[in-house]
């Protein structure tokens, strides 16, 4: 039990000093640890486009509820469900555009 104890503590050792030793991705290549920025929706929308996105969401499924069984991609429920899943991408891309504008991403 003594040498088995031993042995885990010369490899526990080994992996510390290989860790600290070894390079890791951040310093090798060209970027060489820059942070890409990443874009978040939540984080990038105001309160009131926050809300109106989750009011929209809601409206969808309150259109999609009212479909008709029989010829439902025809109505008007549909209809309106198609316009307000255009009226979501319209805002998220509203959202992504200002967002590259204030980190200078084009």
């Amino acid at each position: 039990p003594q040498s088995r104890r031993n042995r885990q503590d010369t490899w526990t050792t080994v992996s510390i000093l290989t860790s600290l030793t070894a390079p890791t991705l951040a310093t090798m290549g060209k970027g060489k640890g820059q942070k890409v920025m990443d874009f978040d929706l939540a984080t990038a929308m105001t309160k009131k486009e926050n809300r109106k996105l989750t009011k929209m969401e809601c409206m969808v499924n309150y259109h999609l509820a009212r479909v008709p069984f029989w010829n439902g991609k025809e109505s008007v429920a549909m209809a309106n469900a198609e316009k307000t899943r255009e009226m979501i991408a319209s805002l998220k891309t509203k959202v992504k555009n200002r967002w590259e504008e204030q980190n200078g991403i084009y």
